[in-house]
């Protein structure tokens, strides 16, 4: 088994307009994957490597209705508890606004530095959720383009994966957020990460 760190990996793709019937025409259709800043897609076998392993990972339904119902709400749980945290904190308010990610990554290396999660009743992963879907809220609230998706993971049958999606560009995945950091940049890492996919000014509509 690989990595943890390594298999919760943030997959950026080029979705098109009909099903992928098969790995190897998705690969083909895949532009880029990837781990922590690392290019390493397409894989050769990847019915057999990191690709399936990560599947492993992902949450098991038995069709796409199902996973889209059982997602969309934990989307909604995950936002609503992270308000509740919010309120108690004097490190971040939940705005939506892209420099809000700022003090939202401050507070997490706060809580994580000092091995606070428990004090505030969640655990490390449970409060990575929580700021993944954040992140992709923001995204949403941001870029009038973009919506939440669910969808079928590729590489291993009845595992689904959440993100954001403007139909033809896909953001899917936590691990863009949460690999190890990059000790030589001047931004916070999710700033970083924020302005490298979306470097235009936010398109939302009044």
């Amino acid at each position: 088994m690989a990595d943890m760190r390594v298999l919760e990996a943030l997959a950026v793709r080029r979705a098109g307009s009909s099903p992928v019937p098969s790995t190897k025409k998705y690969l083909l259709r895949t532009s880029v994957c990837l781990r922590y800043g690392f290019v390493i897609c397409p894989m050769k076998n990847s019915r057999n490597g990191l690709a399936v392993e990560y599947g492993y990972l992902l949450s098991k339904y038995p069709n796409l209705r199902t996973a889209r119902k059982e997602l969309m709400s934990a989307r909604k749980v995950h936002l609503a508890r992270l308000r509740e945290l919010a309120a108690s904190s004097r490190d971040f308010v939940p705005d939506y606004s892209p420099e809000s990610l700022e003090r939202l990554e401050v507070w997490y290396n706060t809580l994580l530095s000092g091995r606070r999660f428990r004090r505030i009743g969640v655990t490390k992963s449970e409060f990575q959720a929580m700021i993944s879907t954040y992140f992709f809220q923001l995204v949403v609230n941001n870029h009038r383009d973009f919506r939440w998706t669910v969808t079928a993971y590729p590489f291993l049958a009845g595992r689904y994966e959440i993100g954001v999606t403007d139909g033809m560009f896909s953001l899917m995945g936590t691990g863009l957020l949460f690999g190890p950091s990059d000790k030589r940049a001047k931004a916070p890492r999710w700033i970083r990460q924020y302005s490298r996919f979306f470097p235009s000014k936010p398109r939302r509509a009044d």
